[in-house]
């Protein structure tokens, strides 16, 4: 789902950046989506309170600052992807969105 909603979201205009855990991105095709999208990749385990609040670091870097929003597709829920409410919570693009 989240590869469809990437492409038609480029289609529309979007700018993206794109992230996957760091064992996923060897294993998949995370990079032929990026080519097509023309967009980074940024590894990130959501489970990761650290990998989250880098991949926030680094999509603001990209961007130039603040962006619109964040959508992960997660295949598997865990009680660890608490990390993504605790980086939400406290990032700095969060304030941005109520802008």
């Amino acid at each position: 789902i989240a590869w469809k909603v990437a492409e038609r979201a480029v289609e529309e205009g979007a700018e993206i950046v794109l992230t996957n855990t760091p064992v996923s991105l060897r294993m998949g095709t995370l990079n032929e989506l990026a080519a097509k999208c023309n967009a980074p990749v940024i590894a990130a385990d959501a489970t990761s309170v650290a990998d989250l609040e880098h991949l926030v670091d680094e999509a603001m870097k990209h961007f130039g600052g603040p962006f619109d929003f964040a959508l992960h597709s997660i295949g598997i829920r865990s009680r660890r992807c608490s990390a993504l409410r605790a980086v939400a919570k406290r990032s700095p693009w969060r304030t941005s969105l109520r802008n």
